[in-house]
């Protein structure tokens, strides 16, 4: 065989002169038969062939190494190399060299000794295709305690190479957002950004603390006079007084932060600019109501019997304590257990209210042996009063 070792053969011996000689050529792995040399043989191409001897002979079967591939596939994150054909039993040098912000984890495919290697020297026996698996870098994203605020980032660190981290800050009642500090911020005067990470970055908000006005101011003009207004270190409460001039009453404060909004004096606590109103009312209860006295201070109406108090308040026979705002021809009244309640003479008559805590009528019950109650649509109940 040549080379040695490259097949199986089978026919040599000894031989009666004429006599006609089988032959046979088994290639081993890695090599194919090309042909007989030595003698005229008929078919000197075919692996198994047959002559007629006719004297000592040596024939020699010839074989050719096979060429193989060696695939390496493109991938994400990295280059490689070490591609090619190659003839049996010759070496192949395979590299993977990671692309910045990347690490090579493996090579996927079969057919190496130490897969976890970025650089292999392999003896190339058959078919290859790997693929060299490379995964992102993580790096940390630190936030530093601040005054004057909170700082949220999206997921949880440590995050992917090259990927982008949104952050958010949220000032503290009477500070407001600055800018940020540190590396790898796409936009440092806004709130909400994004951190671009390509190494472990270090990021600060900065909050400042602002002032703010209150404005007071009242309805209708000719109704009091109010106190509180003036420029003041937001994040505090400031306080609130409204007294009524004679023939009006104090109602109810309008603004957001305000503490008690139905009390005259009270407080608001301001976080940034804010406007609170003092309204005041005539005291024109008695003819929103068309009541007729009924002497001691009570009195019949189209919403029942009530008492009518100095404070304002009034005491309705079933319904209990009520704060009344009237209206030209309706009235909200305030109860402690309820909050806002509205109605007017023909929906009174029906026994409605409107509940602004429910946003919806309810039905009273001011007969039944378990008045006072109300039915609530919402829940399909009676409710107690």
């Amino acid at each position: 065989a040549s080379p040695p070792h490259a097949g199986i053969l089978t026919g040599g011996g000894l031989y009666p002169v004429d006599q006609k000689v089988t032959i046979t050529a088994s290639p081993l792995s890695g090599y194919a038969f090309d042909q007989w040399t030595g003698a005229s043989i008929s078919t000197p191409e075919d692996a198994n062939s047959s002559l007629i001897i006719d004297g000592n002979l040596t024939l020699t079967a010839l074989f050719n190494p096979l060429t193989y591939s060696v695939i390496i596939e493109d991938t994400t994150g990295g280059t490689v190399s070490g591609s090619g054909n190659y003839t049996y039993g010759t070496e192949a040098n395979l590299s993977a060299i990671p692309s910045t912000g990347y690490q090579f984890e493996y090579w996927n495919g079969g057919g190496v000794d130490d897969p976890l290697l970025p650089d292999l020297s392999l003896i190339v026996q058959k078919n290859l295709t790997l693929e060299a698996v490379f995964s992102p870098k993580s790096y940390h994203l630190h936030t530093n305690p601040t005054t004057g605020g909170s700082v949220y980032i999206s997921g949880n660190s440590p995050f992917l190479y090259d990927s982008n981290v949104s952050i958010n800050a949220v000032p503290n009642p009477g500070y407001t957002f600055s800018r940020w500090i540190g590396q790898g911020v796409h936009s440092e005067s806004e709130s909400n950004s994004f951190v671009h990470m390509t190494e472990d970055r270090n990021i600060s908000a900065f909050f400042e603390t602002i002032e703010a006005s209150l404005i007071t101011l009242k309805t209708p003009t000719s109704g009091g006079v109010v106190t509180g207004a003036g420029f003041y270190q937001a994040n505090q409460f400031i306080s609130l007084s409204a007294t009524p001039n004679p023939g009006y009453r104090f109602s109810h404060w309008l603004g957001a932060g305000v503490e008690e909004p139905l009390k005259a004096n009270t407080r608001i606590f301001i976080t940034s600019d804010a406007i609170t109103v003092a309204s005041f009312s005539l005291s024109q209860l008695s003819q929103t109501l068309e009541v007729s006295n009924l002497g001691n201070n009570w009195f019949s109406s189209w919403l029942g019997t009530i008492y009518q108090t100095g404070s304002g308040w009034i005491y309705h026979w079933v319904l209990g304590w009520l704060y009344p705002q009237p209206l030209a021809d309706n009235l909200w009244l305030w109860t402690e257990s309820h909050g806002w309640a509205w109605t007017a003479k023909d929906p009174f008559s029906g026994n409605f209210l409107w509940l602004e805590n429910l946003k919806e009528w309810v039905y009273l019950d001011l007969t039944s042996t378990h008045a006072p109650r109300y039915y609530n649509y919402q829940s399909e109940s009676w409710v107690d009063w």
